[in-house]
């Protein structure tokens, strides 16, 4: 999976991403967690940007939902 890869996130992370924690028009990082504990910036590769938003595209992913279903 590019995002896996490209991110080094954990399966867990990546399977509960929801669109509305991504800011891909042309910034490289995610907005903020639940929590102040578990906040933290991870950069985006474009080609990792560019994959998702390909397939927010593709499968129609809006804001609040999971980016991976």
């Amino acid at each position: 999976m590019t995002l896996a890869a490209g991110t080094g996130m954990r399966q867990g992370e990546v399977l509960g991403l929801t669109r509305d924690r991504l800011r891909l028009l042309g910034k490289t990082d995610f907005g903020p967690l639940k929590t102040e504990a578990s906040y933290r910036t991870i950069p985006l590769p474009r080609f990792v940007i560019k994959a998702l938003n390909e397939h927010s595209a593709e499968f129609d992913v809006e804001d609040g939902e999971l980016v991976f279903k």
